[in-house]
């Protein structure tokens, strides 16, 4: 038998070896910053688990070169990445969409590939997760037992074929033959995942527009409401009460006025998104204290009624109508008596001759 070359003989780590890589050793192995952290993050995962698991590879985005074969093994997901906030460019999974995808499968059917984009971590879907769970529950079949589970035989086997199975994709490529930015791709799979599939709700297209204007932002690009309305399909009104809402829950003193300074509200924005606190401040109060917002929606109501109704005799005739039981009546009667309880405010003659 031949001799190994130094180049393909194993190297056994062992915890001694691992515990020598100590500050001096490490300097004069001249490694950079992202070398060395990797190494120490790989020498901790060691001692912990005695498993030599090798550091991931800094992480970059590249073109696929044509030709190449993707397994299902190969694909990972926006939310596998280091990419911040990632996963919010992805569409959470229906399992009724993802069983009428097996069953185009099954029957043959033409179904779009997968649009993916290739990096040091894996084969990233930008856009095709419930295609690609519709294939992954095709291929599990096979190994599931009578009640429907997935022994540990199985599993193995099951991840197995996952290696050997072939997906058709489409891959996206970087501009002038560079390879993909992560915002190219990001921004992609951000208004792909809206056109496909099941209709996206109103909540998450206005959730998907404010991270998107807050990505936007940080590249020193300010989009308001209004421009980000028509690109996501939703009213700049409903970005606004979402942003209002969200808001409202990492930063409860909003409620009382206090905009936090870190919140950037767009001068064409303002007007919408403060209509949508005072929306909130009167829902807090309702669930607070609902005998508070009931008695303003009747001085409320009485107003409308004093500015439209040209008579007293008017009123009761009109209201009449809507008067079906005896607690109706008794109702309304109730807050007549308390009414002739009221004492007239201060500045009320000042405001009638005003």
């Amino acid at each position: 038998m031949a001799k190994k070359s130094k180049d393909e003989t194993s190297t056994v780590v062992t915890p001694d070896a691992v515990n020598m890589l100590t500050p001096e050793v490490l300097d004069r192995l001249n490694l950079d910053e992202t070398q060395r952290t990797a190494l120490m993050e790989y020498a901790s995962q060691f001692l912990k688990t005695g498993e030599q698991t090798p550091p991931r590879p800094e992480f970059r985005l590249y073109n696929i070169e044509p030709g190449t074969l993707v397994t299902l093994a190969d694909l990972i997901g926006l939310d596998d990445t280091p990419i911040p906030d990632a996963a919010t460019a992805m569409r959470k999974i229906n399992k009724d969409n993802v069983t009428a995808l097996e069953f185009a499968y099954e029957s043959g059917s033409n179904v779009p590939p997968i649009e993916v984009v290739g990096s040091t971590w894996g084969v990233i879907i930008l856009n095709g997760y419930h295609r690609r769970e519709a294939m992954e529950n095709l291929v599990k079949r096979e190994f599931l037992t009578p009640d429907g589970k997935l022994a540990k035989d199985g599993k193995e086997q099951f991840e197995r074929q996952l290696t050997k199975t072939v997906v058709e994709y489409s891959a996206f490529f970087g501009q002038g033959g560079e390879d993909p930015t992560v915002d190219d791709a990001l921004n992609y799979a951000t208004f792909a995942n809206l056109k496909n599939g099941l209709q996206v709700s109103t909540e998450n297209r206005s959730r998907l527009a404010i991270w998107y204007q807050a990505r936007m932002r940080a590249q020193g690009i300010d989009l308001s409401a209004r421009k980000l309305a028509p690109m996501f399909g939703v009213s700049h009104v409903a970005i606004s009460r979402q942003l209002a809402r969200d808001l409202a829950k990492t930063h409860p003193e909003m409620l009382r006025g206090k905009l936090p300074a870190d919140v950037v509200i767009p001068a064409t924005d303002r007007e919408d998104f403060n209509v949508a606190i005072v929306e909130l401040k009167d829902k807090e109060a309702a669930r607070i204290d609902p005998l508070e917002q009931a008695v303003k929606s009747l001085i409320k109501a009485a107003n409308f009624m004093y500015n439209n109704v040209d008579s007293g005799d008017d009123l009761a005739r009109y209201m009449q109508g809507f008067i079906s039981t005896g607690d109706d009546y008794y109702a309304l009667q109730f807050v007549s008596s308390s009414v002739e309880l009221l004492q007239e405010p201060e500045n009320a003659t000042e405001e009638a001759t005003a």
